[in-house]
């Protein structure tokens, strides 16, 4: 997919300019948004976009400025200008800059605008050819896979139109990862233990810009578990397999996969799907019941986001019996959200509009979706006074204290403080700077290490006092929270 930023500070005409535009099926997909040109540019900075499309007429840095900056950091990125007639002078400094293209959003067709992102496929890859395939030719030296590199570039630098002779078929697998930057910049992982090798030297293994690890794998002889089970060992992750083709359909087979991520939504991490048992979506389904919608947009009018936030874990059950597309479900919830949020809430919290919009509709798994929901809600509701929420927090704190001996979940200290678990572990970061099980895992090395100047206790007994059932696994935690192993420490 070619990612786009999309910069537009009027947040009606960038839900509609999401909305309207066919971005997925020409190969497009938006990796952030931002609502002036401040916040814009420090988006650009981290994510990288391939392609920008932005305003001109914004508050604070505008759009020319913006282009300005963005040209010194990437002199080549395409760069649309999404304006009025009105701007029509500014935008002849904006074609000064290297415009690609300047489309008047006041009477922009769908003709256009499908033109435009045809002209952008056919430039970025006329771009990126060469350098994919240079980076195709280091593969096999490095015994490393190509990073950041783009699926339908790929397609274009390896395409395969004939079978080797007595082949069955081709299997394209797309490893999706919970924290992607492991994949995109290679972080920590050992390429010389991946498990099909003859896979990576043939160049059938590569790295997307999302920090997916996508493979092309031979049926029969490639096992994908394997690849499922080797990233497992990294972050949890989740695999998605297409069809059996013949190499000149490599295109559909990932064109499969890619669906297939999709119910990833649903299903959650840890799993792994194949083609042949995708989720048959309904066309049209309504994506949030209007009774659900009501309920929810009550409980945010009156600031009550722990319960609007459980009315949410149910719409989500819902909209999976009901066949409910995972991306209409995100956008029928943000709508809901930006409506319900009360304007004087979204100033008063000083976060980035688009930015957090597009962070709920990019979640991929529905665990996420309700992390980074609470974490909406905890910013936009009335806050309730200090002094409750201290007593949630001080209360689950001195909890695993007394209880530090027993199995305790994020489940269990949430039902004791009364609050949903993904609401409650955002409330606990946010005071202590730490997840609930961080803190309680620093509280149980602290007492270990109290336990420890003491003779006559075996280590045995002292794991199971701070709550660990096996030795090895206390040992390793131990040694990894202070350098030490217990027995060293205690010297």
């Amino acid at each position: 997919m070619i990612r786009v930023m999309l910069v537009e500070d009027e947040w009606l005409v960038r839900e509609g300019l999401r909305r309207m535009i066919p971005w997925q099926e020409q190969g497009f997909e938006i990796a952030g948004e931002a609502d002036n040109g401040d916040a814009a540019l420090e988006l650009f900075k981290r994510l990288r976009p391939d392609v920008v499309f932005t305003d001109i007429r914004m508050p604070g840095m505008d759009g020319m400025t913006l282009i300005a900056h963005i040209r010194e950091l990437s002199p080549k990125v395409p760069i649309c200008v999404l304006s009025s007639h009105t701007d029509f002078n500014l935008v002849k400094q904006g074609f000064r800059h290297g415009v690609f293209e300047y489309l008047d959003k006041v009477h922009l067709s769908s003709g256009e605008i499908e033109q435009c992102l045809g002209r952008l496929r056919e430039l970025l890859g006329s771009q990126t050819d060469g350098a994919d395939a240079g980076k195709a030719e280091s593969a096999e030296e490095t015994g490393k896979p190509a990073i950041e590199f783009s699926p339908l570039s790929y397609l274009k630098a390896n395409r395969r139109e004939q079978d080797a002779k007595g082949h069955a078929g081709w299997v394209w697998a797309i490893t999706e990862l919970e924290d992607p930057d492991i994949g995109s910049w290679g972080r920590t992982i050992q390429w010389s233990d991946f498990p099909l090798q003859a896979a990576l030297r043939d160049n059938r293994v590569f790295v997307d810009a999302s920090g997916r690890v996508h493979a092309i794998l031979r049926e029969g002889a490639e096992e994908p578990a394997a690849i499922h089970a080797w990233m497992e060992g990294y972050c949890k992750c989740a695999l998605a397999l297409s069809g059996s083709v013949v190499a000149s359909a490599w295109e559909e087979a990932f064109r499969q996969a890619e669906e297939l991520c999709a119910d990833f939504f649903y299903t959650g991490w840890q799993t792994r799907l194949r083609y042949e048992q995708r989720r048959h979506y309904k066309l049209g389904q309504i994506p949030l019941e209007p009774r659900m919608s009501e309920e929810m947009a009550r409980l945010l009018a009156v600031s009550k986001p722990d319960e609007c936030l459980r009315h949410l874990g149910e719409a989500i059950d819902e909209a999976d019996r009901q066949g409910v597309h995972p991306r209409s479900f995100k956008q029928a919830v943000a709508m809901l959200l930006v409506r319900g949020s009360r304007p004087e809430r979204v100033n008063q919290s000083g976060m980035n509009w688009g930015e957090t919009v597009s962070q709920l509709v990019k979640c991929r798994t529905k665990d996420e979706f309700l992390q980074e929901t609470a974490g909406f809600l905890r910013a936009f509701a009335d806050r309730a006074p200090i002094g409750d929420f201290s007593k949630a927090v001080s209360g689950a704190i001195a909890s695993m204290e007394r209880h530090m001996a027993e199995k305790i979940t994020l489940q269990r200290l949430a039902q004791e403080a009364f609050l949903n678990p993904n609401y409650f572990a955002t409330l606990f970061k946010e005071q202590t700077g730490r997840t609930p099980m961080g803190y309680l895992t620093e509280l149980r090395m602290n007492r270990a290490k109290e336990l420890l100047l003491r003779k006559d206790l075996l280590i045995q007994e002292i794991a199971e006092q701070v709550g660990f059932v096996n030795l090895s696994h206390f040992s390793k935690q131990f040694k990894q929270a202070t350098g030490k192993s217990p027995t060293d420490y205690r010297g």
